[in-house]
């Protein structure tokens, strides 16, 4: 009789554990069956874009085009203190499968740079490191969005993440390797004037940095009074040191790292003719073979 007891309670457990089985099957069958969130959302959606430069940590917006006889939306991006916006590439949404792709603004050869299919130990090419793969370490919904996490860090101390209806956190920019947008993140996305997404991550409050001076200089010995900044025709450069006048390196430099200017001089007090120079956000680098110094120059 104890054995007919223990027999019937042993079929009942198979019976409970093979129904959570099927439950937790169908839930999955649901989830992989369900639409995603698009990404490419409408023309009014922007990104707020935090990137690396040599001046310090900078702001920027991605902003879209779209044309009703092309698949592609056209990707432009801009400084947050600038007006104009500068052409980044084409990027292309196939909404049922739920992946992106883009062109560089030079190149026609589309890069896969999202994909919301991606399961545990998948991979994906990664863009920024020729040759080498993004591994998905973690496939989790969060805040009800469902994230696509990557064993690998991004630049700003968290891991790589595909963000259903965000994009990467990388951003849409992460595939371009000439637009000179170094270690882009998307900080926050608005669909017009509504906000809807923004980071957690410790390096923001909002869509800003929680530190207010990003552009301090990294030296305390040495500093460079630069005016005017902005600047049209000329720009004066007085360099504070208490030793005797050295030999130093200026090097100015364009958002996609060419080079605009560049001289060696001994003197303390240099003046750079930038008339010829498109207008736009520049980046001067100050080299005494002590410290080297990074300023963020806007020419008008």
């Amino acid at each position: 009789m104890n054995n007919s007891i223990n027999r019937k309670i042993i079929n009942c457990r198979k019976w409970i554990i093979a129904s959570i089985i099927n439950i937790l099957l169908l839930m999955v069958a649901q989830v992989s069956l369900a639409q995603h969130r698009p990404v490419l959302t409408s023309d009014s959606a922007t990104w707020v874009i935090a990137h690396k430069q040599l001046a310090g940590n900078l702001l920027g917006q991605i902003s879209l085009v779209s044309h009703e006889d092309s698949l592609y939306t056209q990707l432009y991006f801009k400084y947050l203190l600038e007006i104009d916006s500068i052409f980044m590439g084409m990027i292309r949404e196939a909404q049922q499968d739920s992946k992106l792709w883009f062109k560089e603004f030079d190149n026609d050869d589309e890069k896969l740079i999202y994909d919301m299919n991606l399961q545990q130990n998948d991979s994906i090419t990664d863009w920024k490191d020729t040759g080498n793969y993004l591994h998905v370490d973690t496939v989790l919904i969060q805040n009800g969005r469902k994230v696509i996490r990557f064993s690998e860090q991004n630049a700003w101390g968290e891991k790589i993440e595909f963000i259903e209806g965000v994009g990467p956190n990388i951003s849409l920019l992460w595939g371009c390797i000439n637009c000179g947008v170094l270690s882009p993140y998307s900080v926050c996305k608005h669909n017009g004037d509504s906000l809807m997404y923004v980071t957690h991550n410790n390096y923001f409050n909002g869509c800003d940095f929680a530190q207010t001076n990003q552009y301090e200089n990294k030296s305390n010995e040495t500093v460079v009074i630069i005016y005017p900044n902005p600047a049209s025709n000329f720009i004066n450069l007085k360099y504070l040191d208490t030793r005797k006048e050295i030999e130093k390196e200026f090097i100015l430099t364009g958002v996609r790292g060419n080079i605009v200017y560049s001289d060696h001089s001994f003197s303390n007090n240099i003046v750079i003719d930038v008339s010829g120079i498109d207008a736009g956000i520049y980046f001067l680098t100050v080299n005494d073979n002590k410290s080297i110094l990074y300023y963020k120059i806007l020419i008008k």
